[in-house]
């Protein structure tokens, strides 16, 4: 008996671990599934022109969005569209 409540603990907390690794999106805004990643999508692809060392990082959470971040700063908002990045 010991050993299957030790193991029906082990599955809980490995569920749980998981779980909480996938979700990472704030409540109530579900992390969806997208065709395209929002980076790589050629057809919207823009740069950000004013933060050159800005790279594209795409965001799940609710949608099929793309963030733009310098380090570990989120600059999306500060972000101006340049030039469309041809491939």
């Amino acid at each position: 008996m010991r050993t299957f409540v030790f193991s029906l603990a082990l599955l809980f907390l490995t569920f749980m671990v998981t779980a909480q690794a996938y979700s990472e999106c704030p409540y109530g805004k579900p992390r969806v599934h997208c065709y395209v990643n929002p980076c790589e999508d050629w057809r919207e692809q823009w740069n950000c022109a004013n933060i050159p060392n800005a790279r594209c990082v795409p965001d799940y959470c609710g949608g099929c969005y793309r963030r733009w971040y310098a380090g570990w700063h989120d600059v999306t908002r500060d972000c101006r569209p340049g030039e469309r990045r041809r491939y």
